[in-house]
């Protein structure tokens, strides 16, 4: 019983340590132009982890930084979004599957490229009126902000849309 509660007490220590951290750090980055890429952030945030903890047993994977956010010295807002991938890494392996999530918005950024991606609501909607017996897939990923609304549209058809028969 003894050891339990010295191993959930030891698991608190280390949450609340671990948001501390991961607050200092990013107190540290001027703006969204110098985020480091994902892997840069896991081994400063172990790094800082250790010294914080004394204690090398403690290290941080991608899943305990998932929610997790904290303000640049600009004021900016970063959290990581570990449940939407960058598309232009689709199929390629664990590249793209971190975000940078901005001021809690649907403006992104990819932790291995940083591509600028957004939520396209607008032209979502815009298919979804122009094919109205269609639906889409699963829910859109967010699209790089430099492709075109036409170029937009036409990936998002091409991979997330299904059309019926009634559309054609």
């Amino acid at each position: 019983m003894e050891n339990n509660k010295h191993r959930d007490e030891m698991r608190e220590k280390f949450e609340r340590t671990l948001k501390e951290v991961f607050e200092r750090y990013w107190s540290n980055v001027e703006n969204i132009n110098e985020l480091p890429s994902f892997e840069e952030l896991i081994e400063s945030i172990n790094e800082m982890l250790i010294e914080e903890m004394n204690d090398e047993y403690f290290e941080v994977g991608r899943m305990e930084l998932d929610s997790l956010s904290g303000k640049l010295k600009d004021g900016t807002t970063i959290s990581i979004e570990l449940w939407t991938d960058c598309i232009l890494h689709r199929n390629r392996g664990e590249d793209g599957k971190e975000l940078f999530q901005v001021d809690h918005s649907d403006f992104y950024i990819c932790g291995s490229c940083f591509e600028r991606l957004e939520n396209r609501h607008d032209l979502v909607a815009e298919i979804e009126k122009e094919y109205p017996t269609g639906r889409f897939i699963s829910s859109t990923p967010p699209t790089p902000k430099s492709w075109t609304d036409q170029g937009t549209i036409k990936w998002l058809i091409d991979h997330y849309f299904e059309k019926t028969t009634k559309d054609f």
